[in-house]
């Protein structure tokens, strides 16, 4: 992951599976793994000057970060070691001019309206970024810089 400079801006789309389960009836959000990874990553987001957005659906995390080169490479250092998800693959890895995220340290929006209407537009019946394209990639990547809705630090407590 060394195709640009340490100080360019870049932004970076992976996917992972999770390696907990969701309790029968319990709304993905509301999950306490999802929670706590919120919490920490808005922390040390704003510590490393990252910002992106999250989304899970499915079990799969859909996840596209923004910073610089050093600060990716370190947080994707610690991503492979979090024993919360397992076998992560970035889809895109790309020098960007400014921060598309930049009013979140970690977005994580409330798309599950969006998420049927683009699956179905590919033909698929459900959320499974591992075989998304670089098109499907990039238009996710748009939904989420388009949603209005995320949870704010202060719903993650209540």
């Amino acid at each position: 992951m060394n195709a640009q400079t340490a100080d360019q801006l870049i932004r970076m789309t992976y996917v992972s599976k999770a390696t907990f389960t969701l309790i029968s009836g319990q709304k993905e959000g509301y999950n306490r793994n999802i929670i706590n990874i919120l919490t920490t990553s808005r922390r040390q987001n704003r510590k490393n000057k990252l910002v992106g957005a999250l989304y899970f659906g499915n079990n799969y995390f859909f996840q596209c970060l923004e910073g610089t080169q050093q600060h990716i490479d370190a947080l994707y250092a610690k991503l492979e070691k979090d024993e919360r998800h397992t076998e992560l693959k970035v889809l895109s890895l790309e020098p960007i001019e400014k921060f598309a995220f930049s009013s979140w340290e970690m977005k994580y929006a409330a798309i599950d309206q969006e998420v049927p209407s683009f699956l179905k537009s590919y033909g698929l019946d459900k959320f499974d970024p591992y075989h998304f394209t670089p098109e499907m990639t990039a238009e996710l990547i748009s939904i989420l810089q388009k949603a209005s809705e995320g949870l704010a630090d202060h719903q993650l407590k209540n």
